[in-house]
């Protein structure tokens, strides 16, 4: 197992079994889905000894990856899954901050307002419904991966972040006052899926060179998010978060971004496939190839919409 780091609601699951999708949705990359990520997830747990608890395997998870990675933070636990931190003068939301930020800060300055605390909260529990209702099979993977949402406001910097050595928890800094519902799930799938490939590379190693190998000039791939060559492991996770979102965006019925990311994402998974051979390990190939196939899917998608307009 390995455990080398580096960065990069509230409602329980409904009793009925989700709908099916259509047979040509396009379908989530293995990678994410929840069967892969329940069975890495228990890995973990079972490689630490962490008791299973009783049946809530995301708690289980995240006491593990807790003692794996030395946290020196405890969030605590809320009266919903996930718990949403607005109050950062807590002191485990502190701690969690300063963690991220690498540096000691008053929590006082970093405390969103009351009328932006309200906004996120309300935008996140829409977006949590909007999934629960539309993409439930997403939420089902994000369940165990993310226990703790932490609001902060810490300008100029903005958006949702997560730190592979804190796996876990999202912090949030200074949400966007003109995000909608669908804009925060999209962010929440977006980190929960930087979350499950970094369990990946925990329990299975995706890469099979050093961090020096992945930072060659020879080993820079393309960014399916910034358009400019990154290192190998970055523009790894971009595209194959990415694909996901493709899923995500076809069963949450957007065409338009559906479109505009599969353009984005089809050169960079061409670089990535085509320098990848003797970076990735057997695990990160196999990531790699799902990312490809849900590409492929979505791509025929959206020639099929074409040709029935």
């Amino acid at each position: 197992m390995r455990t080398d780091a580096r960065s990069s609601a509230s409602s329980s699951a409904a009793s009925a079994s989700p709908p099916e999708p259509d047979a040509g949705a396009v379908p989530i990359p293995g990678y994410f889905r929840a069967e892969r990520v329940r069975s890495d997830a228990r890995a973990l747990v079972a490689a630490v000894g962490e008791p299973p608890g009783q049946g809530d395997l995301g708690s289980a998870y995240r006491a593990a990856v807790a003692k794996v990675q030395s946290q020196p933070f405890d969030l605590p636990p809320g009266p919903s899954t996930p718990n949403l931190h607005f109050d950062v003068r807590e002191p485990a939301a502190a701690a969690a901050l300063a963690y991220l930020l690498g540096e000691q800060v008053d929590p006082a300055e970093l405390q969103l307002d009351a009328a932006a605390s309200a906004f996120a909260r309300e935008r996140f529990e829409s977006a949590w419904g909007l999934l629960e209702q539309r993409g439930p099979r997403f939420l089902d993977s994000v369940r165990v991966l993310v226990g703790h949402f932490v609001f902060a406001d810490h300008p100029p910097h903005e958006g949702q972040t997560s730190l592979r050595n804190a796996l876990g928890t999202v912090f949030w800094i200074s949400p966007f006052d003109n995000w909608r519902a669908r804009h925060f799930a999209d962010a929440i799938v977006h980190e929960a899926t930087h979350q499950a490939l970094f369990l990946a590379d925990m329990i299975h190693g995706c890469f099979s060179v050093d961090r020096q190998g992945l930072d060659a000039p020879s080993a820079l791939a393309l960014s399916s998010v910034r358009g400019i060559p990154r290192p190998y492991d970055l523009a790894f996770h971009a595209a194959c978060v990415d694909a996901v979102l493709l899923s995500l965006f076809d069963s949450l019925g957007y065409r338009r971004e559906l479109q505009r990311r599969a353009e984005a994402l089809a050169p960079a998974l061409e670089d990535l496939a085509g320098k990848g051979e003797p970076l990735l390990s057997p695990a990160g190939r196999e990531i790699l190839r799902e990312a490809i196939e849900t590409m492929e899917s979505a791509e025929r998608r959206i020639a099929e919409a074409a040709a029935g307009s």
